[in-house]
């Protein structure tokens, strides 16, 4: 059973678990409206012990073959079925037990959570810009300005309409509409999917300045991709059932190797 955990008004991740079913796969949206069922049980320390209640079904822990984490935080707006005066209370202990549950999964979750967001590290754009030049990928140097918009945000975005958005996907990479790069953006490819993995994430979305095909210069980086995406969509499935046999075959190998030993 693939798990997609997001906000239930996120059209995209809707997208993809509909996608999925249509393609054969046991797919289940989760969201925070999931969470008020009494079906759930966990059990620290033994995770396949426990159940979770998605969609009005009961899984058991066990048979989730993957999570993919669509939600940094645990918004009050999604907590309509809680009393008004609760919701700031009941978001911190969804987020607390959403941090437990996830940390706590022997199946893959993409991507795992960090103390700060449910999808991964939470950088600042420098921590960004540090790692992108450890890499020996340039990037545009991080300067702050107290420059507000009329709607009173910071106006210090160094994206627009003419970056070039790259989706990592494990080893994997996908330009803009979920398209495989072509020859001359391989090297967009490759630093994109270099910093995945120096993040030690699975889902990246990377932006570079336009024009820097040959030489990416770096922008900005976040967690979340365009999973709506044919290509991308695909691919992720490809790759939960990738990491999935290669942590079925570490147990396997665990369990094999604890017999030998026992014996």
């Amino acid at each position: 059973m693939l798990v997609v955990l997001a906000y239930r008004y996120d059209s995209a991740a809707q997208a993809l678990v509909q996608r999925w079913r249509a393609a054969g796969e046991e797919a289940v949206l989760l969201t925070c409206a999931d969470l008020a069922r009494p079906g759930w049980r966990y059990v620290a320390g033994n995770p396949a012990a426990g159940f979770a209640d998605i969609e009005g079904q009961v899984i058991a822990t066990s048979a989730i073959t993957a999570v993919v984490t669509r939600m940094p935080a645990v918004s009050e707006a999604e907590l309509g079925h809680v009393h008004e005066e609760d919701r700031g209370y009941a978001a911190a202990e969804i987020q607390a037990f959403l941090l437990a549950w996830l940390s706590s999964l022997v199946c893959p979750v993409l991507n795992r959570p960090s103390p700060s967001n449910l999808g991964g590290p939470w950088w600042s754009l420098a921590q960004w810009v540090q790692r992108a030049r450890r890499l020996d990928v340039a990037a545009r140097p991080v300067t702050y300005r107290a420059v507000f918009e009329t709607d009173g945000s910071p106006g210090n975005s160094r994206v627009d309409g003419s970056s070039i958005p790259v989706d990592v996907v494990g080893h994997r990479a996908f330009l803009a509409g979920g398209r495989e790069p072509a020859d001359s953006e391989a090297a967009l490819a490759r630093a994109a999917v270099s910093l995945a993995r120096d993040a030690g994430v699975e889902l990246l979305r990377v932006y570079f300045e336009r024009g820097s095909e040959q030489t990416p210069v770096f922008l900005e980086a976040d967690l979340w991709i365009d999973i709506a995406a044919d290509g991308v969509a695909s691919a992720v499935a490809a790759r939960c059932r990738e990491l999935g046999d290669a942590a079925a075959a570490s147990r396997q190998v665990t369990i094999a190797a604890g017999t030998a030993t026992t014996a």
